[in-house]
């Protein structure tokens, strides 16, 4: 058996790493790009003492890492994949029971531990490539840490990456009066890479501009491959197309890498080639895996990042520059194997405008997943589970809600729980929708309709969508959409055509089908209903009816997103309302044109520079009423309902049935409820859709008085009577009220006093009373007002008009509220305009009096002025 490969950088730390495993059982690994931390420090493991007959498992972020870098080492050790090195991916396992060292993606990992909780057959749990911060990483790493303080401190996890920011992991691993956390750094290998700059801002867009700097690479070189790397698949065909424009020339063959492609399309990126390789890539090819040959990197500078709004519950799929740390990986991937450049597709001081460091997936992604995970685990607080970085814990309110919704989870007296169909659903490794859509597919004997849906939606852009004016790809593809209940229809009939056709490139490109995404989605489905075999689903009795068919696979769609639900506000519309209050639009290009009711298996929000932020649903299926008590009965709710009708001006009587809280059918009641009538027309009032003439100026000075008792006398147990309140007390008034007429001759004051006691009342009248007693024993009113935007009683001012020849009989300033409030005089002459305002006379009259006299004499001379 071959052993490690010697010379590179990371042998440096070997005696180090061998030492530091013997007493400690965490360790954190920073080495370069290209310093061989990857394959050899797992070797390194597998040689050492301590771990004989224990496993070593090597997670990675990625499916394409894992697989090459297993294959790597084997070659470097010359032994069969699967025996002792083997990797394991979603539906791909090359392992055996004489398996030792193990790459395997980091979902894959979090599966096993449902099964082996404790990892009782594991020594080494190496996280690779952590600075990229994936979700799944971060809980890999909370839960192995759970399990070294619960019974497994023999087990071993080392984090390793080459652009880390060390001291956040330090203090996670190693918090303050804990065991030490060593850091083993390496050098980086010997190969330099040379950074080019743009010299300005150039608008076109990052494709063609791409395009024209690996030609001029070709042009310009004699050897060596390019990297380049764009954003997403869409970006990775239109570079691969602009370089055929171009005409690149016969020496190079333009290859392709991202996670949709099938395996042996992205393994022809790692094979030795006669011609040179322009390999376009996602960021799949930014960590671990060595590209042989790579001399050239061409970064675009972007990514295509998926975020969660946690607040609306809706995501957006954006494409955004990528972080300092990411950009200086993508740079390193041209110095594996000799000198390299890296050619930036931004300027110098772009590059310093970027985040240091990649912002963590927890903080920007959905976490239903994450949240079935832990709940299988036993952790029934995921909020007080122990995070490197904490998520939103409105992002976590939302996962548990929606599985919840699809009864994967209940809550009983405050502890949340996994259920049988929750358990069901970790055993299929899929998203948690798409996984409740193949149980119902077995409820509902559509199984292997629901599988193929699921894999149409893993294998998105199936249909290529040309051009307006391209008229002959319209008419290939207008058979495909004459089943107008769904666009999984469309994109079905599609597919099938084209597999019935032995996926051919010639019959793809007719009808505008995306080859690689067909033959994606052709294995997906393959290994679901495989799987589904194994676990005892699908193989009960199917209906082999399509119109029964049809409707059941519907069905399954409502079961997985029926948080989703969509109604269209009209007819001839493609406006809709979401739940949660939301408004949406049904995209140009779905056939369900008609339906009032529908599911869209992506609602997200995209930017528009015309339209600002806009909430567009995709992917839409026809939904009948009648199946929401049927697939989800607990989420229907009917009701009596009080509806203000404007155009009526009246409380209309409603019998409402809703779906959560999105309006599904209603009806006129006799149902009629004094109460919910008046909350009705004061809710009206709050949203200014009825005036009520007597909420009036005396109303207005009482909130005032008790805003300021509220804030100057906590003793007294008052609080302001902010809106709600005033809803309230205005409800209470109205209550029986029907008639928006009568409505406006119903007193409000007495209610609003009924909302203070009688105490209260008493202490408001003597410490802030509507008047004054003046000098001269009259009596004077006053008036309390609120600046212009201020709120609060803090701010409320008490008003007093008075002529200023009457206050040269005061002996002190008035004040209310046993001296917490100074009346605010405002001084005038005798039937005449405000000369000023001031809460000290007696100052006033010292020091700012004198001054202005003999301007006020002037100006007013039949005025006595003392």
């Amino acid at each position: 058996m071959a052993s490690p490969v010697e010379g590179l950088p990371i042998e440096g730390i070997r005696s180090d790493l061998e030492r530091e495993i013997q007493s400690r059982n965490r360790l954190v690994v920073v080495a370069p790009t290209g310093s061989g931390k990857t394959t050899q420090i797992p070797q390194y493991l597998l040689e050492a003492a301590g771990f004989s007959g224990k496993q070593i498992l090597v997670l990675q972020p990625r499916r394409v890492a894992a697989r090459a870098v297993a294959r790597r080492v084997c070659q470097e050790r010359g032994v069969s994949l699967g025996r002792e090195v083997g990797y394991q991916v979603r539906f791909d396992d090359r392992t055996s029971d004489e398996t030792r060292l193990v790459f395997m993606t980091e979902g894959v990992f979090l599966r096993r531990i449902q099964t082996e909780p404790n990892l009782d057959r594991v020594g080494v749990v190496i996280l690779d490539e952590f600075h990229e911060r994936s979700l799944q990483a971060d809980v890999a790493l909370g839960l192995i840490k759970a399990i070294q303080q619960r019974q497994r401190k023999d087990l071993t996890v080392i984090v390793m990456s080459a652009t880390l920011d060390v001291d956040p992991i330090l203090d996670y691993l190693a918090p303050r009066g804990g065991a030490e956390c060593p850091v083993l750094s390496a050098e980086g290998r010997a190969f330099p890479v040379t950074i080019v700059y743009e010299n300005g801002r150039d608008r076109r867009w990052v494709t063609d501009r791409a395009a024209e700097r690996v030609l001029q690479i070709a042009r310009s070189t004699e050897g060596g491959d390019v990297l380049v790397f764009m954003p997403g698949m869409g970006e990775i065909n239109a570079t691969a197309r602009r370089l055929r424009e171009l005409r690149l020339g016969e020496d190079f063959e333009i290859l392709p890498l991202h996670g949709d492609l099938p395996p042996d399309q992205q393994d022809r990126v790692f094979q030795s080639n006669e011609r040179r390789k322009v390999i376009v890539a996602t960021n799949v090819a930014e960590s671990s895996i060595t590209i042989e040959g790579v001399r050239y990197v061409v970064d675009g500078g972007l990514a295509r990042v998926a975020r969660f709004n946690a607040e609306s519950g809706l995501g957006s799929l954006e494409i955004e520059e990528i972080s300092q740390a990411s950009a200086d990986q993508r740079a390193g991937r041209a110095g594996r194997v000799g000198p390299g450049i890296c050619y930036r597709l931004w300027t110098e001081s772009g590059q310093l405008n970027r985040l240091p460091q990649t912002t963590p997936e927890i903080q920007r992604t959905e976490l239903s997943e994450v949240v079935l995970q832990l709940s299988a685990l036993g952790v029934q607080e995921v909020k007080g589970f122990d995070w490197l970085d904490r998520p939103d814990p409105m992002a976590v309110d939302r996962a548990e809600a929606l599985l919840r919704r699809m009864g994967a989870l209940h809550r009983n007296q405050g502890v949340t729980a996994l259920t049988d169909v929750g358990r069901q659903m970790l055993r299929l490794p899929i998203e948690p929708r798409f996984a409740r859509m193949l149980i119902e597919g077995d409820r509902q004997g559509c199984f292997d309709q629901a599988a193929l849906w699921a894999a149409l939606v893993s294998g998105r852009g199936l249909l290529v969508r040309g051009a307006k004016a391209d008229r002959s790809l319209e008419a290939a593809q207008e058979p495909f959409r004459e089943d107008e209940r769904s666009d999984f229809f469309t994109l079905t009939k599609a597919f099938q055509m084209v597999r019935e056709g032995g996926f051919r490139m010639s019959e793809c490109r007719h009808y505008g089908v995306n080859r690689q995404v067909a033959l994606s989605v052709d294995e997906v489905h393959r290994q679901l209903t495989q799987l589904g075999q194994r676990i005892g689903l699908g193989v009960t009795s199917q209906k082999t009816d399509d119109v029964q068919i049809g409707e059941s696979v519907l069905k399954c769609l409502l079961a997985g997103f029926s948080d989703h639900l969509c109604r269209r506000t009209s007819r001839g519309t493609l406006e809709c309302d979401l739940q949660g209050g939301r408004r949406g639009t049904l995209a140009r290009e779905s056939v369900v044109q008609e339906s009032e009711f529908f599911v869209g298996t992506e609602i997200r929000t995209i930017s528009s520079s015309k339209r600002g932020a806009l909430t567009l649903i995709t992917l839409a299926s026809h939904v009948e009423p009648d199946w929401l008590k049927e697939v989800c009965p607990e989420h229907v709710h009917r009701n009596v309902e009080h509806h203000y009708d404007q155009t009526q001006k009246r409380v209309e009587v409603l019998e409402t049935t809703r779906f959560g809280d999105l309006l599904v059918a209603e009806e006129k009641t006799k149902d009629f409820d004094p109460e919910a009538s008046g909350r009705c027309l004061a809710e009206a009032w709050a949203n200014e859709r009825i005036s009520l003439p007597l909420f009036d100026h005396r109303v207005e000075q009482f909130l005032l008085r008790t805003a300021l008792l509220a804030h100057h006398h906590p003793d007294l147990k008052q609080r302001a009577l902010e809106k709600d309140d005033q809803i309230a007390v205005i409800a209470r008034a109205l209550k029986g009220e029907r008639l928006t007429k009568e409505a406006q001759r119903r007193p409000l004051l007495p209610e609003f006093l009924k909302a203070l006691s009688q105490e209260v009342r008493e202490w408001l009248e003597m410490l802030y009373p509507e008047r004054w007693t003046w000098v001269d024993g009259s009596e004077r009113k006053l008036v309390y007002h609120l600046p212009r935007k201020k709120t609060g009683g803090e701010h409320v001012e008490a008003l007093l008009n008075v002529s200023i020849t009457e206050c040269f009989r005061l002996e002190s300033h008035p004040v209310l509220g046993e001296g917490t409030l100074p009346v605010t005089l405002i001084l005038g002459v005798p039937k005449g305009k405000e000369l000023a305002r001031t809460q000290d006379w007696i100052s006033f009259k010292a020091r700012e009096y004198p001054s202005l006299k003999n301007r006020w004499k002037q100006k007013y001379p039949t005025v006595t002025w003392p």
